[in-house]
């Protein structure tokens, strides 16, 4: 169903809802329409296909401008007490997780969350230890309204959606060491080209919104590959011990002088994405301070032990 109008008509005004007297409008099930700067429920918004909108559903349209409508806050802590509120103190109900809205920060969750279940086929660590740095379990399951249990299910189920699409690239990144092709993805894949595209538009737009490059230039380079994986076979270390040795030789160096995480990196012959779970490690051993660069500088940490 195409809309048209873009802009507030007026209509808005008789699906206008009060706030309640307990608790807050997002808890209430109200959404927020930006454009008409009003706040309703669902009698006044309908679903993409042009069917109304129920208080059950998700992706709604406001009935007066047709622009989507927020119903979660953005804040991370008014996120977590809407999802306990709904919830309640327990794992989340099976199709209460918010995928309806897929934007860059979302999708890099998302792919975290794969990366980290690709790791734990081969490593010990918890789930939590296994995301990438900067990202932390409570603020994902804030962002998806949902628990990390549930988010991590719905990554390892047989169906397809968001989060398991994303999950399966990630496992076959790692297989192939290289951000799969379309054909390396049908050989590998449990899900078929069809249903990415169907759920992300295209697959270049996947790679777009992830951070890779949909033209496989990182294939270009005689560098290591971007998984950072070690070939168990052909150096004969695990990757349990190689991230045990890249731990002590960091520390070792850490020992003579301050050092940034570029430094480092440099000097222990690895990955960014190596450097990156090297970082939040060496953060939490005892004796180790992590500061940030100082505003306009680099992306980088500077690395002291003091022990």
């Amino acid at each position: 169903m195409e809309q048209l109008n873009r802009t507030c008509t007026g209509k808005c005004k008789k699906y206008r809802v009060k706030k309640p007297p307990v608790g807050s409008r997002y808890g209430a099930g109200h959404a927020r329409c930006q454009i008409c700067d009003v706040w309703i429920d669902h009698r006044g918004g309908h679903l993409k296909d042009g069917s109304p909108a129920s208080a059950e559903s998700s992706g709604w349209f406001c009935n007066c401008c047709n622009y989507k409508v927020r119903r979660s806050p953005r804040n991370i802590e008014y996120k977590a007490k809407i999802r306990t509120a709904v919830h309640g103190s327990g794992p989340a109900r099976r199709g209460r997780v918010n995928l309806e809205y897929f934007n860059k920060r979302r999708a890099r969750m998302l792919r975290g969350v794969g990366e980290a279940l690709a790791l734990s086929r081969i490593s010990d660590d918890p789930l939590e230890e296994l995301l990438p740095a900067g990202m932390s379990a409570d603020e994902i399951a804030a962002e998806f309204e949902t628990s990390m249990e549930e988010l991590v299910a719905l990554a390892k189920s047989d169906s397809a959606n968001k989060a398991s699409l994303i999950a399966e690239l990630e496992r076959c990144r790692y297989k192939v060491r290289f951000v799969p092709t379309k054909e390396e993805m049908a050989e590998n894949s449990k899900f078929t080209m069809a249903q990415y595209e169907a759920e992300f538009q295209s697959w270049e737009h996947l790679l777009d919104r992830l951070d890779y490059d949909p033209w496989y230039r990182d294939r270009m380079s005689t560098a290591v590959p971007m998984c950072g994986m070690v070939d168990e076979l052909r150096t004969g270390e695990s990757p349990l011990e190689r991230k045990n040795r890249l731990i002590s030789e960091a520390l070792g160096l850490l020992r003579e002088r301050r050092l940034r995480s570029s430094e480092i990196r440099d000097r222990l012959g690895i990955t960014g994405y190596e450097m990156a779970h090297l970082e939040t490690r060496l953060a939490r051993i005892d004796g180790v301070s992590c500061t940030k660069a100082r505003r306009g500088a680099a992306a980088d940490s500077v690395f002291d032990y003091k022990r």
